[in-house]
Order: C-alpha cells, then sequence, then structure tokens
C-alpha cells in the first residue's frame, strides 16, 4: 500500500468517524500556499480544522507523535484562508488531530480534541 494510499484510506475513515459523532464535514484537502488542512468540519458552531495521522502500526510510535507546532501552524494558517473564503471567519475555532492505526483487523482510531488549548 502507497503512503497516499495509507493517507487516503486514514482521512476516509476519519471523516466517518467524525461523521458518527455528529460532526458535519465542510471540505477535504484544503491546500494553500501556506498549508493544507485534511478535514475542516462543523461541531455544533465551532470549526474544527483536522489533522490526520495514518500509520500501518504503532510498533514505533503512535501516528499523532509525528504532529509538531511546525505543522500545526500551517495548518492554523490554511485554515485561517478557509474560514475567510467560506464567511466562517466570526465562528470559534479549533484543532483536532485523528490519528489512525490500519493494522490487520479493525482500524484503531484516537481523537483528541482541541490541541493547542490553553
Amino acid at each position: 500500500m502507497s503512503t497516499k494510499t495509507l493517507g487516503n484510506d486514514g482521512e476516509e475513515l476519519a471523516c466517518e468517524y467524525l461523521e458518527n459523532k455528529g460532526y458535519e464535514i465542510l471540505a477535504r484537502n484544503f491546500t494553500t500556499k501556506l498549508g493544507e488542512v485534511d478535514i475542516v468540519a462543523l461541531d455544533e458552531d465551532e470549526v474544527v480544522l483536522v489533522e490526520v495521522k495514518t500509520k500501518k502500526t504503532a510498533f514505533f510510535a503512535d501516528p499523532w507523535v509525528n504532529v509538531n507546532r511546525t505543522k500545526m501552524g500551517k495548518v492554523w494558517r490554511a485554515g485561517q484562508v478557509y474560514l475567510l473564503q467560506s464567511g466562517l471567519s466570526d465562528r470559534p475555532v479549533r484543532i483536532d488531530v485523528v490519528s489512525v492505526i490500519l493494522g490487520s483487523g479493525k482500524a484503531e482510531i484516537e481523537h483528541f480534541e482541541d490541541v493547542f488549548e490553553d
């Protein structure tokens, strides 16, 4: 399985997971020169910028370990562009991380909300 296929599969599972939690998916793979947001969703009235990390196994480390401040800065900046373009800049916004492990059997999904909460 290629890295791109693995990532796409993880994003698909993350979308299904979030929809089952009541989130409305607004966009996928929103890309600008400033960065990319894997999923933009609404959780009630709050806009959620979601970074999805997918791995085949957690043998070396869980997928979310690869999410750093630099990456989150790019997600935040791209998310700000999305908010302005979509007319949602007046809404509260947060960044979540969804970690997906696609090992043998059932996928393991962990959802970390508001990863930059103060």
